[in-house]
Formats: C-alpha cells, structure tokens, sequence
C-alpha cells in the first residue's frame, strides 16, 4: 500500500485537533470548503488550473515535469524548498510563493515541506519512472536528488495543528483577507483579524473574502452603486479605482454554515456582529465602511457518506439461450451477498423471440432476487444497428421489466441510456458508447456534446468529494477478440477522456471474459499506449484510471489474448483449467474504494484492489 488513508487538507476538524490550511473556525465534524489554491508550472503548458488541497499537482504518467509550485494553504511559518536540476536546493520560500522556475525549462526533481511546531505536513511524490513515492512529513524529501529523475506529480496530502479548541480558536494561517483603501489593497490578514483601518477615516472601497465555504457569497454596497452583484470567495466586493466608499456588505454561507461578521461604519463605530446575509453596516445615510471582521464560520457536522457494496457484469443471457446453467450459477452468487444494487453492463437476451424482454428479466429476478435494483445500460445486441448484432428485443422493456417502470431515485440525464446515479461516496455514470439507440450513437469523443457534458458530471463528482465509476458495454481497452475489430469498441477517445478527468473505475462487458488492467495514466491511442501509473493494487484517486471487462455472466465464453504490461490479470477459455465465471464486487466506505473479484464456477480467481482519496 503506497500510504495511509488521505485527509484533504482543510477537510477535518475535531475536537482537539484542527486543520491549519482554512482560517476559519469549524465545529466538530467534516466541512468541504477547501479552495482551490494549489498550483504547479508544468512543461510545455505553463501554470496549471489550480486544484483544491490534498488534489494532484501536475499530470503524473505523461512525461511532463513540474518545474514550479505554489502551495498557498499551509500555515504561517511554513517553508517550501525545491531541488531543480542543474541548480540544486533552492532557497526555501513561504506559502502562496514560486518554489522552483519558470521560463528557464528546469525540471523539480524533489520537494522538501516545512510546517511550524505543532502541526504536520504529509506529502508524496510522483517521479518518473518511478511512480508515487511514500508518504513522508516535516520537511522530508519527497522525490530524488542526483538521479536527473524528473518529479512529474505532488500531492500534500494532510496539514493538522494541535490546538487546544475548535470553538474560539482561530488555526494560524495565511493571511487571506483584503482590504482596498486609498487607492491601494492593504495586506493581507487572518480571518478573525479586522480589514481596514477604523477610526483613521480611510473608507473600504473594496474586498477579497477569500476563506469562506464553497458557494458563499459577498455582496458590497458602494456609494453611487448601490448593492451591486454577489460575488464568490477570492473574488473583489466592491470597486477599486473610483473612489467610491463601501457603506455596507452582506456575506451568505451554504446550509449548515453560520457565518457572523460586524462593520465599523465612520462617525458610529463598531456595529453588532450579525450573521449570515444579514447587512453590516448602513444604506441610505453616506455612512463610509471603514473596516470589518469576519468574526467566525462554522460548518455542523456532516454525516459521513453511508457505506456502499455493488456488483457489477455484462453478457448474461439466459440457461436456455446459453445451454448451460452458468448465468444462474453467477446470478445466484451475486444475489446472495446483499449488495445495494448491481450494474448490468448490457448485452441482455441474445434472441429476438417475442416476449424476450419479460422472459429474460424474471430470470434475471427467479436467480438473483425479486428485490435487486439494476441499473443498466444497453449492449450491441440491443442497439437498433443491425450491423452489430441489434436489434434483439426493445431495451426499453428490457428495462421497464427488470429496472421497473419509473427511474431509481436521485438519476439525472437521459434514463437509461446516458445517466448518473449518486450513492454514498460514489458517482455511477452509465454510459452507450458506440451503441445505436433511439436517440441516436454517442461516440463522447474530442469537441463533442456529450463528452463536454460527461466532464461535467465527473467534475462535479469529484467536487464533491466522490470516487467516479463509469460503467458501459463496450469497452475500448481489452485483450479480448473484439480487440481486433476496432469498429466493434469505444473510441479511444472516449477512454482517454475518462483517464485525463481522473475517473477512479471504469466497468464494461462486450467481451466474453474477465481482465483488470493496472492503473492507467495515458496517452490512449492505441491498445498498448496507456501508460501504467501503478501495480501494487494500492492505488491513489486521482492518478489514473483502472479498466475491468466483465463479460463473464454466462453468454458465450471467449478467448483471451496476452496479459502484455498494462493488464494485471484475464480468464478466458484458453486460460490454464477454462474460463472463470463471475461479477465485481465495489465496495465504497469512507475515502476507500475496494474492488474484488467473485468468481461463481470455473477456477477460483483471487483479484483486489483499492483505491484512496
């Protein structure tokens, strides 16, 4: 295992112990409000789109080294020092500083973190040729020195200071918070701190709210103006550059947030604290805002995720269709271990015999259970090209038969073709790639409408705190027969789509075997392109993308070709004792993911793996 379960950074607070990386003051409990504020200069691109804290820095897997960073959420006092080649250790600097170079095309090969007494930073890092590095802390390296291995990915995986309070103490930070006044913005100060300069006559033209929850906004009053539009965190309140003086300003937090802040308004002095969208200050009188404080921001508690087991297959058929009862020898495995629902990767009744749809779907619930909820997408057997297999009976009453005939709570887009589901800590993205429906073929490659809108969901996703599977029919990578009928398979687009948005998992059937590649970094072009990020089975969210065919419900089983370096493990008939039948099981607790293998009939596999945020 590469390191121990990962904590965003400005995602924990308990009862003694608090993040350093927020100056906010948080209850008990898990408050998602971390800003993105990590950014790293990579070759060939220049500075990246900042990521939130304990988010990956750089492109790990692509060749393309880091040769700067700013790490703005540490605590005050904390130092960042970068070894660069043909330079050495260059002097150490503070947060929200350049450590390494731009412009001169000088690769980071390590990174040294230091934090103040009482806190703790852990960091790894990502080398080339190497992969991630083990977790190391308080100013460790993280990387090599004299080898010229490029550091190609960083991730600062946890900051937490001892203090003795989470309910009146205010964690030592950077300052985040600005005033503009007097024709200038005035330095930075901690949350807590008062912006400004009351009593010396200086009226606020503007702000910067920098730490507050994800979705809070800031709405400035300014003379002349009036309110003017709500901003977000990090964002100008205000005017700048028109001598217009703020008199009043409201500040709103998402639901389970309290925020309460106070104005010093000329001429009446400091105002009574208020909270949460309520008007500091005045309107309607000229009354300058000479300073303000955001007193404190506390989120409630936040349950954590509930805990989810599913399983996972394609290919199944029927006894009678197969001739032989290996589909209901899986599905009475699968539904013999209580799972919270179970994907159908598609492909359902092979025939187009009438009442197909019906017949196959009471044996799909005769075997697994009456109570199972599916969640399905459609196979080429079901798409309406007759070029590649379909029709074999409507999906749609495939679907009304054994889904039921309204959609599963909580699914957005276009049910049951091109769709999500959010359970616990994990986003299930069901997808057609390649498969012709009613609504026509969605290809998701480069420029596409679908593609644009499936990045949405995976971001939200990951936004949110969620590991990402997608689940489809058809694959793109494989080491099945259909590897040799490209025309037959995703687009590599489509795969190289989900590799670059850091989908955790990505599930199809298709071909009538199992495989689990390791994880996958890129590029995707071709079948032996990807490159592989990670093997030891221990793998972190965010780095790559792991690819399982499961194709082994019953139908038709098939050949395997070679395992190659990029495949951990395959079943097919030509395996050493046959072919094994079986499902994944996904398992999905907290900031783990675990992936086994459940083999019904054939030879017993032994496949796991997990995946950490």
């Amino acid at each position: 295992m590469r390191r121990a379960r990962i904590l965003a950074v400005a995602a924990v607070a308990v009862a003694a112990v608090a993040t350093a990386s927020l100056g906010i003051i948080y209850a008990t409990g898990v408050a998602a409000v971390a800003t993105a504020t990590q950014q790293a200069h990579v070759g060939s691109i220049g500075w990246m789109t900042p990521v939130q804290p304990g988010s990956v820095l750089g492109q790990p897997g692509q060749n393309r080294a880091i040769e700067a960073i700013k790490l703005t959420e540490l605590p005050t006092g904390s130092t960042i020092s970068a070894h660069v080649s043909s330079i050495g250790w260059m002097a150490p600097v503070g947060p929200g500083m350049v450590a390494g170079t731009t412009g001169r095309g000088l690769q980071m090969e390590a990174v040294k973190v230091t934090v103040p007494s009482g806190c703790t930073v852990t960091y790894q890092a990502y080398v080339r040729g190497q992969g991630w590095s083990v977790s190391v802390s308080n100013g460790a390296i993280a990387g090599t020195t004299g080898k010229a291995l490029a550091l190609d990915g960083l991730r600062v995986n946890a900051v937490t200071c001892a203090t003795s309070t989470t309910s009146t103490t205010t964690p030592p930070v950077a300052g985040t918070q600005h005033a503009f006044f007097g024709g200038a913005w005035a330095p930075a100060v901690r949350v807590g701190e008062v912006i400004g300069q009351p009593g010396q006559n200086r009226a606020i033209e503007a702000i910067k709210l920098t730490e507050l929850p994800t979705g809070s906004t800031i709405s400035a009053h300014v003379s002349s103006i009036g309110w003017m539009a709500p901003v977000g965190p990090g964002m100008v309140a205000g005017t700048t550059g028109r001598g217009l003086q703020m008199e009043a300003v409201k500040v709103t937090v998402p639901s389970g947030c309290t925020v309460t802040y106070q104005a010093y308004v000329r001429g009446q002095g400091w105002s009574a604290s208020v909270s949460n969208g309520a008007i500091a200050g005045t309107t309607g009188k000229a009354l300058a805002l000479d300073g303000l404080r955001v007193n404190a921001v506390t989120c409630a508690t936040t349950p954590p995720p509930a805990s989810v087991k599913f399983a996972a297959v394609g290919d199944i058929g029927t006894d009678s269709e197969n001739g032989s009862t290996a589909a209901s020898s899986m599905l009475k495995g699968l539904g013999a271990n209580g799972y919270n629902f179970a994907l159908n990767l598609g492909d359902l009744g092979y025939n187009n015999n009438p009442g197909v749809e019906q017949n196959y779907c009471t044996f799909l619930k005769n075997n697994a259970g009456s109570s199972l909820q599916w969640l399905m997408v459609p196979g080429n057997h079901e798409g309406t090209d007759p070029t590649y297999g379909g029709p074999e009976g409507d999906y749609r009453k495939y679907v009304a038969y054994c889904a039921g005939s309204t959609p599963p709570a909580g699914v957005v887009g276009n049910y049951p073709y091109d769709y999500y589901v959010d359970r616990g800590n994990v986003r299930i993205i069901m997808l057609s790639p390649n498969i012709s429906n009613p609504t026509g073929k969605l290809t998701y490659r480069n420029g596409t409408a679908e593609q644009a809108k499936l990045g949405t969901w995976i971001k939200g996703a990951k936004s949110a705190g969620k590991f990402v599977v997608v689940g489809a029919h058809e694959p793109y990578l494989t080491i099945g027969a259909h590897r040799l009928t490209p025309n037959n398979l995703a687009d590599p687009q489509f795969a190289a789509f989900l590799v670059t948005q850091g989908v955790d998992l990505s599930l199809s059937g298709h071909d009538h075997n199992i495989s689990r590649a390791y994880q996958i970094g890129g590029p995707v072009t071709s079948q032996t392109s990807p490159t592989v990020v990670d093997r030891d089975g221990s793998f972190v969210s965010g780095a790559g993308t792991v690819f399982a065919v499961l194709g082994t419900g019953g139908h038709s089983p098939r050949e395997i070709g070679s395992l190659g370096s990029i495949w951990a493990m395959g079943s097919g008939t030509n395996s050493p004792g046959g072919i094994s039948f079986g499902f994944g099981e996904i398992t999905v607790s907290g900031n783990t993911l675990t992936y086994q293998l459940r083999t019904v009939s054939g030879p017993k596999l032994t496949d796991v793996f997990t995946i950490i945020r």
